[in-house]
């Protein structure tokens, strides 16, 4: 009967593709369970041809995991058409004259909370 893969790769460098398969398992299902998205794992076994010997080959085990990436959230920002910078309020919005006296007497505000604190006041 053949051997079973994993008694296989148990014995190439003691386990070590079986140790970390195990370690990347762990990761790549904590970051599918944080993300709602699939993963993968893949375990791939390189069998090689040995040049001298007829009756040898090689196997070098590769373990590698794919995990899915949690996405940022998106930012609505408006464009000045005249100096391309952006900004959160829309440029065609009217400002109501309450808004804008309201605006500047908070900054005004805070204008007069650091007099005399120095530059580094908040």
């Amino acid at each position: 009967m053949a051997q079973s893969i994993a008694h296989v790769l148990s014995q190439i460098r003691g386990g070590q593709a079986l140790t970390d398969g195990n370690d990347l398992l762990h990761e790549l299902t904590k970051a599918v369970k944080a993300t709602g998205k699939k993963g993968t794992l893949t375990l791939t076994i390189v069998v090689e041809p040995d040049k001298t010997d007829d009756t040898v080959v090689t196997l070098q085990p590769d373990v590698t995991i794919k995990k899915p990436k949690r996405a940022y959230p998106k930012g609505i920002f408006y464009v000045n058409d005249r100096t391309g910078e952006l900004t959160r309020e829309d440029p065609r919005q009217i400002e109501l004259e309450l808004e804008r006296r309201a605006a500047l007497e908070e900054q005004g505000a805070i204008a007069m909370s650091r007099v005399g604190r120095g530059p580094d006041a908040t």
